[in-house]
């Protein structure tokens, strides 16, 4: 699958817990399903962890370098809090509150606007 057909294929799609297939996501399993559809790559899921966790621990595993790469990571006092992909100026996340939400592409500043601390990673 292209980046193109990835996120045509993903735009609207439900935001649900844990969720990290073609028809409904996560922040996370937005990420892994990028790497695994356009990539080629797997990359863990973290069912049973939450996002602080599974983050710490793949920064942890040396498997992600901070600096320029499509993953960003949003931080709430310094607490991991949402992530996504960042394509430019653009960032395709999957976001949800209280069991609602959906995929979208928005500007990457509304979302530096709102967390204040986003880091961006490559993974190597």
């Amino acid at each position: 699958m292209t980046h193109d057909e990835f996120i045509n294929a993903v735009i609207g799609k439900p935001w649900v817990n844990r969720a990290d297939g073609m028809n409904e996501f996560d922040c996370w399993g937005l990420v892994v399903a990028y790497y695994r559809e356009v990539l080629g790559i797997t990359i863990p899921v973290y069912l049973g962890g939450d996002i602080q966790s599974g983050y710490l621990e793949e920064i942890d595993s040396g498997r992600w370098k901070e600096g320029q790469g499509i993953v960003f990571m949003c931080f709430l006092d310094g607490v991991p809090a949402h992530c996504g992909l960042a394509f430019g100026g653009k960032v395709l996340h999957a976001h949800g509150w209280k069991g609602f939400g959906q995929v979208t592409m928005q500007p990457l500043r509304k979302v530096q606007r709102l967390f204040k601390d986003v880091k961006i990673y490559v993974y190597c």
